[in-house]
């Protein structure tokens, strides 16, 4: 069995939009962790990068060498803190990560969750929550042993795949 790349940790740039959109659309068709029910498009993408920017909101990639002799970078990850409720008195921030499919299983969901964190800490919001569909067991026990407790389930929250699924949703305090 090879072993795992390394990966490198960087902010994410408008550059790495179309490995973002190809992580992201895979999601979309082919599991429950967005409700969303078709692929988005670059443009999409472009304009959740512009919001991210222009609210000051840590976006960081995972990098990995790949290639005949590692010359390639190309985006495996990514995760980002975002505006959780856009309103006055508010300093929680919502965390989304995403995975490439071929570098699951590796030690990287830990180590964006971790930097992460860490940006939530040093930019000094108070509070990160993370929704997650119930039927994904892999995430739940990821925020879970990063210290994220659950808050609240919303019963039958989104539909895909023709049923009704419920959202857990879990809390850090920073």
């Amino acid at each position: 069995m090879p072993s795992p790349p390394p990966y490198q940790l960087r902010s994410g740039t408008e550059q790495d939009l179309p490995a973002i959109l190809e992580i992201f659309n895979h999601e979309v068709r082919t599991t429950t962790s967005l409700y969303l029910q078709d692929p988005v498009t670059l443009a999409n993408r472009k304009a959740w990068f512009d919001g991210l920017r222009d609210g000051g909101y840590p976006f960081i990639v995972a990098t990995a060498r790949e290639g005949e002799g590692g010359e390639e970078e190309e985006v495996v990850g990514y995760s980002t803190l975002n505006t959780f409720r856009d309103t006055l008195g508010f300093n929680t921030v919502e965390v989304s990560l995403y995975i490439h499919r071929d570098h699951r299983g590796r030690g990287l969901g830990h180590l964006l969750t971790r930097e992460i964190i860490r940006l939530g800490k040093e930019r000094g919001y108070h509070t990160i929550i993370a929704g997650i569909c119930t039927e994904n067991s892999a995430s739940l026990s990821l925020y879970k042993s990063h210290g994220f407790r659950e808050v609240g389930v919303f019963r039958e929250s989104g539909f895909k795949s023709g049923r009704w699924m419920s959202t857990a949703f879990y809390q850090l305090m920073l």
